[in-house]
């Protein structure tokens, strides 16, 4: 069953312009956040907010896992790529107790972002696991990405197996940006102010943190007896 978003119960922010995410990551707003959560997860674990999933909502790892978490991504975003290896050290150290959601908040002016959203949520659409295999890609081919842009995707597209013929149909459906405006709506509720930001059963995590405090939180939801959210 479909599981309605909610906003945070405290501290909630509004929607920063595109100039004024750009200028806050350049002077490191994340920063605060990150600082705070390596303190100590007291703080972070009274951010709670309530993610809206269902079953076209792209997610690796077992279906009952305890632990969701939700990432909130721009893949061109130097953040993202900053935090993709923390994500997958997390997968593979909680095989059985977590699972992760992938959601879209690609910055305006990164160019290759959106696309490569919507080339994400095409591919879902014919199989998860190749959605999740050009995740892979645009991070591990990283300067080939960042070098050619949009014109990569097929060659990303042809080693994962990809339909193209399906593909070209899909990535212009209409449902695949109402998807990703919904992330970012989703986003702006929730008062994330960019990427990568994360949902741990709720607990929200600005920036690209350690895997120690991504530890840290999940330990303690896992011992807590924290029902997934």
């Amino acid at each position: 069953m479909a599981k309605r978003a909610t906003g945070p119960s405290t501290d909630a922010r509004a929607k920063p312009s595109d100039h004024d995410v750009d200028q806050q990551i350049r002077r490191g707003v994340f920063e605060t956040y990150v600082d705070e959560a390596e303190d100590g997860v007291d703080d972070v674990l009274g951010r709670q907010v309530s993610p809206f999933i269902d079953e076209k909502t792209a997610m690796r790892g077992r279906c009952d896992a305890p632990i969701a978490i939700v990432e909130y991504i721009d893949f061109q975003c130097s953040y993202s790529e900053t935090a993709y290896p923390v994500v997958k050290r997390i997968m593979e150290r909680y095989p059985e107790e977590v699972k992760l959601y992938l959601k879209h908040i690609p910055l305006s002016f990164h160019n290759f972002a959106e696309p490569a959203s919507k080339y994400f949520e095409a591919l879902a659409m014919q199989s998860s696991g190749m959605a999740w295999k050009f995740h892979d890609l645009l991070f591990e081919r990283r300067r080939l990405f960042l070098e050619r842009g949009e014109a990569i995707f097929d060659s990303f597209g042809d080693a994962v197996g990809a339909d193209r013929d399906r593909l070209a149909m899909d990535i212009i459906s209409p449902l695949i940006l109402s998807r990703i405006e919904r992330d970012q709506e989703e986003a702006a509720l929730f008062g994330i102010p960019g990427p990568p930001s994360f949902s741990i059963n709720g607990v929200v995590l600005w920036g690209a943190h350690s895997a120690e405090v991504f530890q840290k939180v999940i330990d303690r939801l896992l011992a807590d007896g924290n029902p997934q959210v």
